[in-house]
């Protein structure tokens, strides 16, 4: 995905005119004033800039700041198409900004316009709630009308007293349109959303609380209803914490168990694919934000768990904190778990978990021991570590050597 370029050259009429004007010197006078050499649909009373080739046209609306294909769809019919296109077809709005809500607007009103839209970014940030209730009605205005929309990234302030969540369900589930990319509040029915949109390729959950919690309250009773040949379909899915304060994000869960091995060691790459297109706002996510990763594996294969956080840790290089959770319990020797966090050099926190409701016999106070000073040898600044059987050890300050705590 792409949008508008951030610099763009516009070609005017007298730099064609003169770049035609300077032929090569064998070229005589006469003959570039001959009207054989004209294309037929190009006539001496129409100004050259209206006789150009559409794709010549085309190229200058890629090539146009918003400002300017605003003017060339005003410039003349011929143009008007392909400047709009241009114009619409990339959209981001922030709904505290008075030009973002007359494009709102516009989109609202306007089915024609609409149409043009296939990537689209909005941001709902109003304090009141009656502003943003106003801007959710324009934006499910104008998404009726986007019937070629691909792309959609969306995040709102949540009032939970409002009933944006289910309006917006609604019209996401409709088949108003096919989405390829969906981001999305964790308040939106995410099940839903995921059948209705059998084509959806990346979904990014905007979770108010902890992120991990989607996979246990959503993801893993989703993925039991599917068949198989349904589980082959399912959108890469993340979730990231919003800390809303600072208009930043945090933590980042990543759930491998729902994907086979083969999808796994490329997971990565359709991440970054996907958070580097989220450029177009003032909340994008972005690679180098995230301090805690979180990880949710099925199957214990110990070359795919390794290759998977080898392969995390190259794209989300500032992690500090690293939760890893077994659907199934499986107990990993010292020197295993060592060479898998040696990608996390600068680890604080250490996260070892099994399933919900998973018994797990009491891990012995020695070995414990042994484990965190053989981990910290490999991570100098771990002050924690949480065991599969919910017991943590820390060394920090206020300790001067490893203590368990409940």
């Amino acid at each position: 995905m792409s949008g508008a370029p951030s610099t763009r050259t516009v070609l005017s009429s007298d730099t064609l005119s003169n770049t035609h004007a300077s032929s090569d010197n064998h070229i005589t006078s006469s003959r570039i004033q001959s009207p054989k050499l004209l294309p037929p649909n190009m006539s001496q009373n129409i100004p050259l800039i209206l006789a150009l080739p559409s794709e010549l046209k085309y190229h200058i609306t890629m090539l146009s700041s918003p400002g300017t294909l605003a003017s060339l769809a005003l410039t003349h019919s011929s143009y008007r198409h392909q400047a709009e296109h241009a114009l619409y077809h990339t959209l981001s709005i922030t709904t505290t900004r008075k030009e973002s809500v007359g494009s709102m607007y516009t989109l609202s009103v306007n089915p024609i316009k609409a149409r043009f839209v296939r990537f689209l970014t909005v941001e709902s940030t109003h304090t009141k709630a009656s502003e943003n209730q106003k801007a959710i009605n324009l934006l499910v205005k104008g998404l009726l009308n986007m019937h070629a929309l691909v792309s959609l990234r969306i995040t709102i302030s949540c009032q939970k007293d409002l009933d944006w969540p289910d309006i917006l369900n609604e019209v996401l589930c409709q088949g108003h349109f096919t989405l390829k990319t969906l981001y999305c509040n964790d308040d939106l029915d995410i099940a839903r959303i995921i059948k209705s949109q059998p084509h959806l390729q990346v979904l990014g959950v905007y979770a108010e609380s902890d992120p991990d919690d989607l996979f246990y309250d959503v993801l893993i009773p989703l993925s039991a209803s599917f068949t198989e040949n349904q589980l082959q379909t399912l959108p890469l899915i993340f979730a990231v914490e919003v800390m809303a304060a600072d208009i930043y994000y945090d933590h980042i869960a990543i759930f491998p168990s729902l994907y086979s091995p083969q999808r796994n060691a490329t997971i990565h790459l359709e991440l970054v694919t996907s958070i580097k297109e989220d450029q177009n706002s003032e909340r994008h996510i972005d690679t180098d934000m995230f301090e805690k990763i979180s990880f949710h594996f099925g199957e214990v294969d110990l070359h795919g768990i390794r290759t998977m956080l080898e392969n995390a840790a190259a794209v989300f290089s500032p992690a500090t904190f690293l939760s890893l959770y077994f659907e199934k319990h499986y107990e990993i020797s010292i020197e295993d778990m060592k060479e898998l966090i040696s990608f996390y050099p600068n680890l604080h926190e250490l996260i070892l978990l099994p399933a919900p409701e998973t018994l797990v016999r009491r891990i012995p106070v020695d070995v414990k021991l042994q484990s965190v000073e053989a981990w910290k040898a490999i991570c100098p600044e771990l002050m924690s570590v949480m065991f599969m059987d919910n017991e943590v050890m820390l060394k920090g300050p206020s300790y001067a050597h490893w203590k368990l705590v409940d």
